[in-house]
């Protein structure tokens, strides 16, 4: 029992009856002891006339056991000698004890109906009250107002509620403010979409011009047809790419991990790019245990690898190294790529995984949503991805894999 009015009322109701109780105890053992006194009487009566007349004996029980005589001839019979038994002190009592106890319970009944009558009118009207609060706090919620706070720490029903709509409405500015958060960062990335989009764009409105010219030869007709292939397949890796991310974002993606070989994964990372680093001249060493697995989904885990083995290769100078390193233990299997280019700034490490973000050594033709993408994959299967990087030295992300140990 949550109330602390009806505890109340219980309480008073429970005092009551006892008090009750108590009165038509103490009631019952006075009439008792009088009555006895009056039994007394009699019987000392009875007592007298057997002793002057025991003739009458046999007649006596018999109008005692079977309740038979005349009670106006024996009431005469008294008066004759100036006895009135209702004038007796003892009778007298009886009646006035009667009388008080009957007075008493009746007051005591009036008092105890109106105190509850006061308890529930008081309780009833504090209900009302907290009701038309609650009605206006929800009716400030359904406008939006999420200002108010309507939290209790006393017990009760009622509390109860206010609490939980206390909780609902914290849930709700949450809820809200997340929403406001997220509108402007859509905002943002729209805005960093529609500058991706409008630098390959207006490269290609230029060399549409330039092909218009009917003047330009054949030669450099080829270069700028080339040029526009490029922004060509630049739109379309940003295109590509941006659905993917939407994709994982908007959770329409479910991840549906197998064993897979790691041997495997490297070889469909590194397909694309091979011809790349074979023109830069770049060396690739790996190592670790072929006979290793891991439980991912193949297809976008090659992805994140593409991404961060690009990066390594983008920031590589010629004739530098890749390096690929890959070991496994109970409770996770690790990747190391590293690589021995120009690093990053100090000032760019924090940031790096942020979706279109490009640091002071980023590529001219970089997006900055490559390693975004790669942390959001590795993520969601379970996974962690670290960088450290020294300036002129190189850099190292490390990834793991954790194993669902039981």
């Amino acid at each position: 029992m949550k109330n602390k009015p009806i505890k109340y009322i219980l309480f008073f109701f429970l005092v009551s009856a006892i008090l009750f109780g108590i009165s038509g105890f103490i009631g019952l053992q006075i009439h008792s002891q009088y009555k006895q006194e009056f039994l007394d009487q009699e019987q000392i009566l009875i007592s007298h006339i057997l002793e002057n007349h025991p003739e009458l004996e046999e007649e006596m029980i018999e109008s005692l056991l079977q309740n038979k005589g005349n009670i106006e001839i024996g009431k005469k019979f008294l008066e004759t000698y100036g006895i009135d038994l209702e004038s007796y002190d003892n009778i007298q009592t009886i009646y006035a004890l009667k009388e008080f106890t009957i007075q008493k319970i009746v007051v005591l009944f009036l008092f105890v109906v109106l105190i509850f009558a006061g308890l529930f009118i008081y309780y009833f009207k504090k209900q009302h009250r907290q009701i038309v609060q609650v009605t206006d706090y929800l009716n400030h919620i359904l406008s939006g107002d999420y200002s108010l706070e309507i939290h209790e720490y006393d017990e009760g029903a009622m509390n109860s509620l206010k609490n939980d709509i206390y909780k609902i409405t914290i849930l709700l500015r949450e809820q809200e403010a997340y929403s406001k958060n997220e509108k402007k960062h859509l905002e943002s990335v729209l805005s960093d979409i529609s500058h991706q989009l409008k630098t390959p764009l207006t490269s290609m409105y230029v060399i549409n011009d330039i092909l218009e010219n009917d003047a330009i030869d054949s030669d450099k007709k080829k270069e700028m047809l080339s040029k526009n292939k490029s922004q060509l397949k630049r739109i379309e890796w940003l295109v590509s790419s941006l659905l993917k991310l939407s994709r994982l974002d908007s959770g329409v993606v479910v991840m549906q991990p197998r064993e897979v070989n790691v041997e495997t994964l490297l070889e469909q990372a590194l397909e694309p790019l091979r011809i790349p680093m074979e023109l830069k001249e770049q060396s690739l060493v790996i190592s670790g245990d072929k006979n290793i697995t891991l439980e991912v989904d193949l297809s976008w885990t090659v992805e994140a690898f593409v991404n961060l083995i690009k990066n390594a290769h983008e920031h590589t100078p010629s004739n530098g190294e890749i390096q690929i390193h890959y070991q496994d233990n109970p409770i996770y299997v690790e990747f190391q790529i590293k690589d021995n280019g120009e690093g990053i700034l100090a000032s760019d490490l924090p940031h790096i995984f942020e979706r279109f973000y490009k640091g002071a050594s980023s590529t001219k033709d970089s997006i900055g949503i490559g390693l975004n993408m790669a942390k959001t994959i590795i993520q969601k299967q379970n996974g962690t991805i670290t960088v450290s990087s020294r300036e002129k030295e190189g850099t190292i992300f490390t990834i793991k894999f954790y194993k669902n140990v039981l």
